[in-house]
């Protein structure tokens, strides 16, 4: 970025701040190039094949996308249970194939980034059964045990 390039002020809530601040670091950036590259790779998103990405962009697309992983995951598992509980069921189930955790990620990559959910889940109470990192079941009541 250059100097003359325009600049604005930015008003953001002091939560969004302290993920771009974490972001930056995590990156090795300023919070002004970490807000620079998510605003381009928003506009990238349909970035079509027909157009070469060089591979530093390409990187920098692809841990953007990585780091929307864990949200979209927890989403899901939202979704999921509360449909069962509007249902009466005793158990969700989510699915996440069409991320192509397993065969897009190294088994390690996909258990760090679900970590972090396990975690949250367990501390609710929920017993959880992951089939791999492609779906798990959340039970809201115990399963029967045969």
């Amino acid at each position: 970025m250059k100097r003359t390039d325009p600049q604005f002020k930015l008003r953001i809530p002091e939560n969004l701040k302290a993920k771009v601040d974490d972001s930056a670091k995590a990156n090795h950036r300023s919070v002004n190039a970490e807000i620079v590259a998510r605003l381009e790779a928003s506009f990238d998103e349909g970035v079509t094949l027909e157009k070469l990405v060089p591979v530093k962009k390409a990187q920098e697309l692809s841990l953007i996308a990585r780091r929307r992983i864990p949200d979209i995951v927890r989403q899901r598992i939202i979704k999921a249970i509360n449909k069962a509980i509007a249902m009466g069921h005793s158990a969700a189930s989510a699915e996440f194939y069409d991320l192509d955790l397993e065969g897009g990620l190294s088994g390690e990559e996909a258990s760090d980034l679900l970590h972090g959910i396990d975690e949250e889940l367990l501390n609710a109470g929920y017993e959880v059964e992951w089939d791999g990192p492609a779906a798990v079941t959340i039970f809201l009541w115990p399963p029967e045990r045969a």
